[in-house]
């Protein structure tokens, strides 16, 4: 990637932060053990710096109470209490190129589909109903939007989703004979979303699917109709979120966890690799294990 460049100072104003050291031109993102008078870095940790096995980067962003140890190593730096944050933010912020908005001339769009400015639709999307769009949003190729589905600013879907069919529900008899139930929902999506690659996402029966601002869901991850996924909440890869579960705030979703319909997560939780949550989870703890249950420091 040809990285844009940027400068310590840029970067310190960006975070709310002071520099220490030299502003330095700052053209690409680097492990530390790879940098060179160029590079961004981050660090949690105080560095084993040895036989000047790591080299000397333009800018670190550190872990205030190591900031003087890099000091003392001539490094550049600004303290940080997220490092990793910080970092990313500056890498996304100012130095990744920007998507090149458009629409890939093998798209189709319906005729009520909605766009808002600066948008990229990539090859093999397809966009039916009442879709609307925001600003910047980017499809990257072989994007379906179905039905009704919003999507706020800033938000990108990855290659392969699929967002805003009928939900798998259905009126069975007792012998059997069955017919798909007659949602009417939408998908509604916040800004600043990242959905990954070959995730699919249920439109609700009635009310709407709902993933606020700055939700994170990874591959292949399944969620539900009528499900609700509070802001900054981050699903992994391949986890399956049944109907009308309701996720809290800043919880992490493990990776191939699956979710009960009709259950409540709390604020803040963490839901283990593969745990089977079978019961409403309370805000600020860990649950692991099949069923899910929560840990404590002895296993409890």
């Amino acid at each position: 990637m040809n990285w844009q460049s940027t400068t310590g100072n840029q970067v310190a104003e960006l975070i709310g932060a002071e520099l220490h050291g030299d502003s330095h031109e700052l053209v690409r993102p680097a492990a530390i053990w790879d940098a060179d008078g160029g590079s961004l870095c981050f660090l949690v940790m105080e560095p084993s710096w040895g036989d000047d096995i790591y080299k000397r980067p333009g800018l670190v962003i550190a872990s205030p109470e190591i900031v003087e140890v890099l000091r003392n190593e001539n490094c550049a730096a600004i303290g940080h209490e997220a490092p990793k944050f910080a970092f990313c933010k500056a890498v996304h912020t100012l130095m990744r190129p920007p998507v090149q908005p458009g629409i890939h001339e093998s798209a189709i769009l319906g005729p009520d589909v909605k766009l808002g400015e600066d948008v990229s639709i990539g090859p093999f999307c397809v966009l039916q109903g009442q879709t609307e769009l925001g600003d910047g949003v980017v499809l990257e190729a072989g994007v379906t939007l179905y039905n009704s589905v919003a999507i706020g600013s800033g938000t990108t879907i990855r290659s392969g989703a699929r967002i805003g069919y009928d939900p798998f529900s259905f009126g069975v008899a007792a012998d059997g004979e069955g017919y798909p139930f007659p949602a009417y929902g939408g998908v509604k999506i916040g800004s600043f979303v990242e959905i990954f690659h070959n995730v699919s996402i249920a439109r609700g029966n009635a009310g709407d699917t709902v993933l606020s601002d700055w939700v994170r869901v990874g591959n292949n991850a399944h969620i539900g109709n009528t499900a609700e996924i509070g802001i900054g909440a981050m699903v992994c890869a391949q986890t399956d979120i049944s109907a009308e579960v309701r996720i809290g705030r800043r919880c992490w979703i493990g990776q191939s966890a699956a979710i009960r319909q009709k259950l409540e997560i709390g604020n803040n939780t963490t839901v283990g690799m593969g745990a089977v949550v079978v019961e409403n989870v309370p805000s600020d703890v860990t649950v692991t294990g099949v069923p899910a249950r929560a840990w404590d420091r002895f296993g409890a």
